[in-house]
């Protein structure tokens, strides 16, 4: 058996920001209405007194941090404007599709994470028909905060190509 002398991988370590979130219901003027303690990740629907509300709502959670992360949204139903400490750092639409966002040289302390969800049918909405689709809202799927060192890798583009009856690929990082 041979034993190696060098780390063969690193895996970034992962913070799951769950169980529990602030959560407020938002008017047409956005204000925050009552409030609720909710189970993230878990559609705001099994509150027995949001059954069947359709609207905007605003989950809150302080998180302690600093340095560089990446936040992982994995499922947010289904317009998502992510803020730290009351700055929009990220949109996305689309609730069955993962999305993050990095976030470098944060001083260390505590910090405001705020994710402004919306699960109404509107004309920006690619379900702008009410219909028979129940539209399930809130942060449905789990957040991560990944601890991202000084060096490392954003993005690998990997594109194949055919020359010549041969396979190769364009590499980047």
């Amino acid at each position: 058996m041979n034993t190696r002398l060098f780390q063969n991988h690193h895996v970034r370590k992962e913070i799951p920001l769950d169980p529990v979130w602030d959560f407020h219901t938002l008017d047409a003027e956005e204000e925050k209405q009552k409030l609720f303690q909710m189970i993230v990740p878990a559609c705001w629907e099994s509150n027995p007194e949001l059954v069947s509300y359709k609207g905007k709502a605003l989950y809150s959670k302080k998180v302690t941090f600093g340095g560089n992360v990446r936040l992982v949204f994995k499922g947010i139903s289904h317009t998502a404007h992510v803020y730290l400490d009351k700055k929009q750092i990220a949109y996305h639409y689309n609730a069955y599709t993962e999305f993050s966002v990095l976030l470098e040289n944060i001083p260390f302390g505590e910090h405001l994470l705020e994710v402004k969800v919306d699960n109404t049918f509107h004309e920006e909405s690619a379900l702008h028909v009410s219909n028979d689709y129940y539209s399930y809202g809130g942060i449905i799927r789990p957040v991560v905060m990944e601890e991202i060192d000084e060096m490392f890798i954003r993005n690998v583009h990997f594109i194949p190509y055919r020359e010549n009856d041969k396979w190769y690929a364009s590499i980047s990082a």
